[in-house]
């Protein structure tokens, strides 16, 4: 009932400002519809909003903390743009926190199909909300953006969720971690880990975070930059490229 009278009242306010030759825009679709959208919002008891400016609702923050699976304990912020088409075209959404996932690539994309050709003006926030969250409880390998996870929940569970929970607490992937933060004797597990699988592709990359474990513990280097995405495309001979002296 309040949720209701917000929205006659601001319609209300729009008229009187209107007729008064007030110089107040009047609110456009989007602005209407996403109202009536957030305010019918029911979030899961593992979510929740935020609004950096009050009173720009076409742009807020979701943050899921999944409460079970693989990302138990996390917490993802997920950025919302609403566009001025709005509910005919769905809200851009990308993923702010870094995150091995399937499903998220390294730019923060989101593979998520009703944000993009399965999206009807009939579907709200709150249809959103529910398909993120289940995307952390059900990671699905079989539309990936991000390969090299989807391959490895497929073919080694127990590896995956070591890489998951080495990015959750560093905010990055296993093979994004800034020099110092895993200890060698962890990278040298991965290492061994991976190469017991024969899959020549991960040993490369387990090679890579052993390597860099090995320069950590230099006081004359320090990594200027690192990513998987340069190591993927420039392959093992490239593995310290970026490694500059002191």
């Amino acid at each position: 009932m309040i949720k209701l009278f917000s929205l006659k009242q601001q319609k209300k306010d729009e008229e009187g400002s209107a007729r008064a030759g007030g110089s107040q825009k009047k609110a456009s679709a989007a602005q209407l519809r996403i109202t009536k959208d957030l305010n019918e919002l029911n979030l899961p008891k593992t979510c929740s909003t935020e609004f950096p400016d009050p009173d720009d609702l076409l742009n807020f923050k979701l943050i899921i903390c999944p409460d079970e699976g693989f990302y138990r304990g996390g917490r993802f912020v997920f950025s919302f743009k609403v566009g001025p088409n709005y509910p005919h075209e769905p809200p851009k959404v990308k993923c702010e926190t870094a995150v091995y996932h399937p499903n998220i690539d390294l730019e923060g994309n989101v593979c998520l199909n009703i944000l993009r050709e399965d999206w009807k003006p009939v579907l709200t926030v709150n249809s959103i909300v529910y398909g993120l969250q289940y995307l952390f409880l059900e990671p699905n390998p079989e539309d990936p953006l991000n390969k090299e996870a989807a391959d490895e929940l497929q073919s080694n569970r127990r590896l995956f969720e070591q890489h998951v929970q080495r990015a959750m607490r560093g905010g990055q992937s296993c093979f994004d971690t800034p020099l110092g933060c895993e200890s060698l004797r962890d990278d040298i597990q991965v290492r061994a880990d991976i190469g017991r699988q024969g899959n020549a592709h991960r040993t490369r990359i387990a090679y890579c975070c052993y390597v860099r474990s090995l320069i950590a513990s230099s006081k004359n280097y320090k990594v200027m930059q690192m990513s998987s995405e340069r190591f993927y495309t420039r392959g093992n001979q490239k593995t310290i490229h970026n490694f500059n002296k002191l």
